[in-house]
């Protein structure tokens, strides 16, 4: 069985949605997928285990920006870093599926900690990218008998 980590910092809306239909998918090839969410993420009806632990970002740019703008950008992105690497670590799923980039400019340091150990996947429009399937494709290579893990 293929152990997905769906990694989606959203709280609302298309990706919160988009990743429940993922999760579902995979499930229902075989797999297990669990979805890693902010804080904020609304209640789900399925079957999904969802983990509620990255914190809730304030998304957009504000009018004013300055030096206190980027601080909070970067330690945002330093609690969700950690938070993802710690779920990584004690689940450790074969692959990690990232839904929306934590924060574009800082991503690819957390990036190269993960990919040494597993597959990292993200969506096409996201700042990475990687040579790994999609856990959609995993799933369909699971359903058609072409996956063995």
């Amino acid at each position: 069985m293929v152990r997905v980590l769906l990694i989606d910092p959203s709280s609302r809306g298309g990706i919160a949605a988009y990743t429940a239909l993922i999760a579902q998918a995979v499930q229902s090839a075989g797999g297990e997928p669990t979805v890693l969410g902010a804080r904020a993420l609304e209640a789900a009806t399925d079957s999904v285990p969802r983990q509620r632990r990255l914190p809730d970002q304030t998304w957009g740019r504000p009018d004013a920006i300055g030096p206190g703008f980027y601080a909070r950008r970067l330690q945002a992105w330093l609690r969700s870093a950690l938070v993802v690497a710690a779920t990584v670590r004690r689940g450790q799923p074969d692959v990690v599926h990232f839904q929306a980039a934590l924060n574009r400019r800082f991503d690819a340091f957390l990036l190269r900690r993960l990919s040494p150990r597993r597959p990292v996947v993200g969506r096409p429009t996201t700042c990475f990218r990687s040579r790994a399937p999609s856990p959609i494709a995993l799933a369909s290579r699971r359903s058609t008998g072409q996956l063995t893990a």
